[in-house]
């Protein structure tokens, strides 16, 4: 399906006067207004329709493209559930950097930054679901 991506034009027009988009870079820990403005989203989402970490890791070695450089996430999941990380909804920036999900899982730096790219993407996925089931005023 062709869903818009909207995280990823979240920093791409950060040099445009009056613009209320964040300027800091994609990664930064700092919470800018665009990003507390994805966690009110993100907190506005369903439990029901937010999927269990599992369910989430296994969809991405699914996936067509996700999946293609076989890290093979699912691998991922006794950890996530050790440390208590049921829901991808843990995974938003709000609760846990790229870094310390690194040296929870021991793994590379860009894999870590992949997994949180994907949260990211699939959260804003789940947020945009539910802002468009809202009836217009």
């Amino acid at each position: 399906a062709n869903m818009p991506v909207a995280p990823v034009n979240l920093h791409l027009s950060s040099s445009a006067p009056n613009s209320s988009r964040s300027t800091s870079p994609a990664f930064s820990n700092a919470t800018t207004h665009a990003d507390s403005m994805s966690l009110l989203l993100i907190d506005d989402i369903p439990l029901a329709k937010i999927p269990s970490m599992s369910t989430w890791l296994k969809s991405l070695d699914d996936h067509k493209e996700r999946g293609k450089d076989g890290i093979g996430f699912v691998q991922f999941s006794n950890i996530f559930e050790q440390e208590g990380f049921l829901r991808l909804s843990q995974l938003s920036g709000e609760f846990i950097s790229w870094n310390e999900l690194q040296e929870m899982l021991k793994v590379p730096r860009g894999t870590a930054l992949l997994i949180m790219q994907h949260a990211k993407q699939d959260l804003w996925k789940l947020a945009l679901e539910v802002i468009r089931d809202i009836p217009a005023l």
